[in-house]
């Protein structure tokens, strides 16, 4: 590859269906903007560790192998526990928490919220929950979207039966002014005006994420109902 062979440029390779990338923001604050990806399923590449990922394969030749991120010591690759409920959508969330770190949203549309079949989930994960939810069941870089409940700051979002609340995530930038990134989720088969299959958006402002949980009980888990 004619990129590849540039001193600064890469190419992430050996993944089926690499099909975004985008910029993260400092999500592990060292001052370098680091990159979310999206394939099969979504991972961070920390911006410090782009060379050290390409080397890992033995070969500084400015191609990386994905399976080569979540080995990185601050870069991370999210899934689910079987090969259906894919985590295919990751953006940043602003800095949702007033840490002073950027966080990030993930979701799939096939992702069974709340045992519900395709109703799809998003989770809105602190920057600051990240080593803790890989540590939960080894600290290897992979983190089970799961585990994410069991930190301290960060939620899932779940939908009804089979309205794909996964399919669009989006951080809105502070809307209220209260200092905190805010968070804007698209459910593509909701039943949007009693119409099947109408879809919906949901604005999320993070001052409301502790109410909106409570009214279920506080498990860390939004129905999008809510």
């Amino acid at each position: 590859s004619n990129i590849a062979a540039q001193s600064n440029s890469y190419v992430i390779d050996d993944a089926p269906q690499v099909n975004n990338l985008a910029d993260g923001g400092d999500i592990d604050g060292d001052g370098v903007v680091d990159i979310l990806i999206r394939s099969t399923d979504a991972y961070i590449l920390s911006g410090a560790e782009i060379a050290s990922a390409d080397a890992a394969d033995g070969s500084s030749d400015g191609i990386i192998k994905l399976a080569n991120v979540a080995s990185q010591t601050n870069s991370y690759h999210f899934a689910q526990d079987n090969n259906v409920d894919r985590v295919n959508q990751i953006g940043t969330g602003g800095d949702f928490d007033g840490d002073g770190f950027d966080d990030i949203v993930i979701g799939g549309q096939l992702i069974d919220g709340g045992g519900v079949n395709n109703s799809g989930g998003s989770f809105l994960i602190s920057a600051a929950d990240l080593a803790g939810a890989d540590a939960h069941d080894g600290a290897d870089g992979l983190i089970h979207v799961d585990n994410l409940l069991s930190q301290g700051n960060s939620y899932a979002f779940e939908g009804d039966a089979q309205v794909d609340s996964g399919y669009y995530i989006k951080s809105l930038g502070d809307i209220d002014g209260d200092g905190k990134g805010d968070l804007g989720l698209g459910a593509l088969g909701a039943p949007g005006d009693d119409t099947t299959n109408a879809g919906e958006a949901f604005i999320l402002h993070a001052s409301d994420l502790a109410a909106a949980d409570a009214l279920d009980g506080a498990d860390k888990t939004i129905a999008l109902a809510n």
